[in-house]
This record gives structure tokens, sequence and C-alpha cells, in this order.
């Protein structure tokens, strides 16, 4: 896994933003190859963070695309390891 981050602050629930990161770069990992890459980015301005998650996975299908943000929803793709997936 890569990180890359420009230095900054922010001012928001510290474990809300930790629970975010973690699941989305968990989710990244378990979606990927083995030997691909992952990487987290970190951009700072004066008014906002952004976090950017990039992998190698299979990515969404258009079906995905309809349930993404639907609570508990499996997606089409599998975790390469056979871990579970709650659909978070």
């Amino acid at each position: 896994m890569v990180i890359s981050a420009e230095e900054g602050n922010v001012f928001t629930d510290k474990i809300l933003v930790k629970r975010i990161l973690q699941n989305l770069t968990s989710n990244a990992l378990k979606f990927s190859p083995k030997k691909k890459a992952v990487t987290l980015t970190a951009n700072f301005d004066e008014t906002h963070a952004t976090f950017v998650v990039t992998d190698e996975g299979p990515g969404f299908t258009e079906s995905d695309h309809q349930k993404i943000y639907g609570k508990f929803q499996k997606l089409s793709a599998r975790p390469t390891g056979g871990e579970s997936s709650n659909g978070l």
C-alpha cells in the first residue's frame, strides 16, 4: 500500500474519519488481486480535505452502480482472499 499526503489540518470527528478511511482501504485491499497497488492520497486546501483510495480491483458493473449507496448491499465483485464482506 502506498500513502501520499500533504501536510494539513482537519477539524472533524477523528473517529468517524478513521472509520471511513479504514473501510475504504480495507475494501480496496480486499477486492484487489495480490501484488496490485492500493494508494491512499490526502490533499488539503483552506476549507477542504480530500481523501482518495485507488486500487486495481475489478471495479463496478452497471448493476453495482444502482446499488452502491444502499446499506448492506452486496455487489458483483468478490473478495480476492476469501474474506467476508458485509456491504458497508
